[in-house]
């Protein structure tokens, strides 16, 4: 029961997280302002967490747990890649000399990009080594 509430609650915020990329995409001429480069990275983390979402909607449908032990490894695995990323990606911003707002948005971006794709990477790879 406990895996059918976290899939409503990652659903929840997924549909949270679109209403609000939505209405910053309303906005007249955000692609042609400073911010138009944020949609690429947010649109790439925000396709990933739909795949995951549905891949355990699909195992939860079928009677099976939403993330087996293979799963668990891969999130392991990805998790440790995403804060390893952010630990340099902050490391190579202060080298860079970035102002801070910039230094955590480049922090969260590149995390979650790297997370996301070396999930996905390994999940379909089906190798989580």
């Amino acid at each position: 029961m406990s895996e059918k509430i976290a899939l409503i609650a990652g659903i929840g915020v997924v549909v949270c997280v679109i209403a609000t990329l939505a209405l910053w995409l309303l906005q007249p001429g955000i692609f042609g302002s400073k911010y138009g480069f944020l949609f690429a990275p947010l649109a790439i983390i925000l396709f990933g967490v739909v795949y995951i979402l549905w891949d355990r909607a699909k195992n939860l449908k079928a009677g099976l747990v939403a993330s087996d032990e293979f799963a668990k490894k891969v999130n392991y695995k990805a998790g440790s890649y995403g804060f390893i990323a952010a630990i340099w990606s902050a490391v190579g911003a202060g080298f860079l000399e970035i102002p801070g707002n910039y230094v955590t948005a480049a922090v969260v971006l590149i995390s979650g990009i790297v997370f996301i794709l070396s999930y996905l990477f390994m999940s379909m790879k089906g190798n989580a080594e």
